[in-house]
């Protein structure tokens, strides 16, 4: 089952942002 998925600038912008949102919040837990 293969789909060919177009990942879209403002998509990609937004998990970006959520991504190096949760990287922050955990290097801030640990320091």
């Amino acid at each position: 089952m293969r789909k060919e998925i177009k990942i879209d600038p403002d998509r990609l912008v937004f998990f970006g942002c959520m991504f190096g949102g949760i990287v922050l919040a955990i290097v801030n837990m640990v320091y």
